[in-house]
């Protein structure tokens, strides 16, 4: 039931798709096991939202946006259940479907759900269903037009088949690496190393154990993707420095940040958002730091300590996530860059002014697009001569720099999650 209201609310809502699915688990007391077989399914239905919808619309009487939400999520759940997902047998799919909606709604919405389902799913017997020939069905048409005029037709394809897999799970390590290796083996989990990375491994079984490990609720690693990670690399914290990380919740980079700090100096973790900041100061508790100093604030208007780096984790559309929030492509528009774009080169003209002669500015982004990444930074090299880009390449990986200099991991080559950034140097 809590996947079918999961999925009736954001139909509804248009809010994330982990706000809703999180606010129904509170509201309804799921059981921790049931969360973690609703969050799986409810991302996959939502990834596959517009495929699922064309193999049932043709069993239908009238038009889609006729049909009843809950109606239309248990035929998604069924259509997913019983095509997709290969560890359920049809029939069982198509009985969970009715049986759900028989409770959420009525009879005659249950007899509806049950005579579309067995004629769908009828269509795609056993292994029939080939998942790589419905990716470009599974993307708004305006985003994969977008992608192909920009990537080309073959790595626009193949971004959209890797956006169409879950993501791993990936663990930054920052202390007391061998310690955390044991406890992983003790608690079942199974890795393997991350070739680019000696701290940074990808979780192959046993993710749902990861919070519930000593070494992560004493700091000593956190849930993070390598191209995230690759970021606080780029920015090269030293202890004794003063530092902001504007716009830092949840404030993954900044732990990170503060790790390698040694405790020394003093960070300024800020953002606009007062219950995201919340969340950050939350998940700071299983650290020991003493010199992150919080603060609500505006990083396009407010004052800020003069520091020697100045971390901007930019907010963006997040098209290069969209493997771990396969929401996202159903909640954008191509309005949302142009706009993030004005937004961006605010903040970063802004806080400019903020950072000292032969400081460091790393800004950064969750997207692929480039009107929110070379853009910005181009942009912004034009009216500033006071800067100049240092190149990646002498922290991160050579082969996840651009032709600028700029870190950029493109999910299909680096199996990372799609992240920009670029190292600007004060002169």
């Amino acid at each position: 039931m809590a996947t079918l209201l999961t999925l009736t609310s954001f139909e509804k809502s248009g809010l994330q798709l982990k706000v809703v699915r999180d606010s129904i688990f509170r509201r309804k007391k799921v059981s921790s096991m049931d969360r973690q077989r609703a969050t799986a399914l409810t991302n996959e239905i939502i990834r596959w939202m517009s495929v699922l919808d064309s193999m049932y619309t043709p069993f239908l009487k009238y038009q889609l946006k006729r049909l009843n939400p809950k109606v239309k999520a248990a035929l998604r759940m069924g259509v997913y259940e019983g095509v997709i997902d290969s560890e359920v047998p049809p029939y069982a799919a198509i009985d969970s479907a009715v049986e759900t909606i028989k409770v959420a709604s009525n009879k005659k919405s249950a007899g509806l759900v049950n005579a579309v389902l067995r004629k769908a799913i009828k269509q795609y017997p056993e292994n029939v269903f080939i998942a790589k020939e419905f990716s470009q069905k599974a993307f708004p048409n305006w985003l994969s037009i977008k992608w192909i005029e920009q990537f080309g037709d073959k790595k626009a394809i193949d971004l959209r088949q890797t956006f169409m897999q879950q993501r791993p799970i990936i663990i930054r390590i920052d202390s007391g690496i061998e310690n955390v290796f044991i406890e992983l083996k003790q608690m079942g989990v199974i890795w393997k190393p991350f070739p680019e990375f000696d701290n940074i491994v990808e979780i192959q079984k046993g993710g749902a154990q990861l919070t519930k490990i000593p070494s992560f609720l004493n700091g000593d690693f956190s849930i993070q993707d390598s191209g995230s990670a690759a970021v606080t690399l780029l920015l090269d914290p030293k202890p004794n420095e003063i530092i902001l990380d504007v716009c830092g919740a949840p404030g993954t980079k900044s732990f990170s940040i503060a790790h390698k700090m040694n405790g020394l100096g003093e960070l300024y973790v800020s953002d606009s958002n007062s219950s995201r900041l919340n969340m950050a100061i939350e998940g700071a508790k299983r650290f020991n730091f003493n010199h992150i100093r919080w603060e609500q604030k505006d990083a396009s208007a407010d004052t800020y300590p003069m520091a020697e780096r100045i971390l901007i984790d930019a907010p963006c559309t997040g098209t290069g996530v969209i493997g771990r929030k396969p929401d996202l492509k159903w909640r954008r528009n191509k309005k949302d860059i142009l706009e993030m774009n004005a937004i961006q080169q605010s903040i970063l003209s802004h806080m400019s002014q903020f950072v000292n002669p032969n400081g460091i500015i790393v800004y950064a982004t969750c997207s692929i697009e480039p009107e929110e990444n070379w853009q910005v930074v181009n942009d912004f090299l034009k009216l500033n001569d006071d800067f100049k880009i240092q190149s990646a390449k002498q922290w991160v990986p050579e082969n996840w720099v651009d032709e600028n200099g700029c870190l950029f991991t493109f999910p299909s080559k680096h199996n990372a999650d799609g992240i920009f950034a670029c190292r600007l140097k004060r002169i």
